[in-house]
């Protein structure tokens, strides 16, 4: 007999380079210890945490603020939910999704053409020009 594992897609847009991270995390590779999704680039990573009261505890880094939002989720709505956002608290714009593969996806492209138009709105070429507004500003 084989079994299913229990598994979710999980993404986030990385900061530094603007791409999606996904990953599709088991029950299993979750119970283990505290899981890191890294984006390719290096520039940054996602924690989840599985705690003891059965709640996953996720640090997720936002493209919008200068420090991660923490959330705290069950692991019925992690492992059950078809589609779950989770949004900056700052400006309401979602910033990681959990749930089905097909549907994690479907909300990744929508999101992307909600914030292509909020930056042609505000007099952006794209995701790279917003970036290095913010960088100088740091300066």
């Amino acid at each position: 007999m084989v079994l299913n594992q229990k598994g979710t897609a999980v993404s986030y847009r990385c900061p530094e380079c603007g791409t999606w991270v996904t990953s599709i995390v088991g029950v299993f590779s979750l119970t283990a210890d505290m899981l890191r999704l890294k984006c390719p680039c290096k520039g940054s990573e996602m924690t989840l945490l599985y705690a003891k009261d059965k709640k996953i505890r996720l640090t997720v880094p936002c493209f919008l603020c200068p420090q991660p939002h923490s959330f705290t989720v069950s692991s019925q709505l992690f492992f059950d939910k078809d589609l779950f956002a989770l949004p900056c608290a700052y400006s309401g714009i979602d910033i990681c999704f959990l749930g089905k593969e097909q549907a994690v996806s479907e909300a990744i492209k929508q999101s992307d053409n909600e914030l292509m138009e909020l930056l042609g709105e505000s007099g952006y070429d794209g995701f790279a020009a917003v970036r290095e507004k913010q960088n100088t500003e740091m300066v």
